[in-house]
């Protein structure tokens, strides 16, 4: 299957926006559009609870269409997945990835997790979804299972 896009999601600190940089730097139409550069942009004037977060997801399926009607490989990644949004990815022949990486290994450096609230992983959890799991082990183990996805 030959897909048109891919959308990375999963907790702070799991390798999205290493995968993309990666699948990116191997397709030559691709276009990255990293849901923290979304939310900085665009999303600056919602917080973190859970319908803001379905709120974001939308503002960047948004973005998604327009890269698509531009001939352009979509790279998306976002912290939050829905089971709607997940059905119109897939309606859209869009692979859609969740990166899975140990917690602790996660918070390393990362100040997301200090003290805040409506965390996902923490304070919100994923719905049942049907996508797949891609877990980051980190380095060249990690490349390898990017190539698997046949998007290249």
């Amino acid at each position: 299957m030959s897909y048109k896009g891919v959308w990375f999601y999963g907790i702070s600190g799991s390798g999205k926006t290493y995968a993309s940089n990666f699948i990116k730097s191997n397709i030559d139409n691709a276009f990255i559009i990293d849901g923290d550069s979304v939310r900085e942009n665009i999303s600056y004037d919602l917080g973190y609870d859970i319908d803001s977060r379905l709120i974001q997801l939308q503002r960047i399926l948004g973005i998604t269409k327009i890269t698509l009607d531009n001939g352009f490989f979509p790279i998306c990644s976002s912290v939050y997945m829905s089971e709607d949004l997940e059905k119109k990815l897939f309606d859209y022949n869009i692979l859609v990835i969740r990166v899975e990486r140990d917690i602790s290994s996660a918070r390393e450096n990362n100040p997301t997790y200090d003290e805040n609230k409506d965390v996902v992983g923490v304070d919100i959890s994923y719905p049942k979804l049907k996508s797949e799991s891609l877990i980051n082990s980190g380095g060249e183990d990690f490349c390898l299972k990017l190539k698997s996805l046949n998007l290249f």
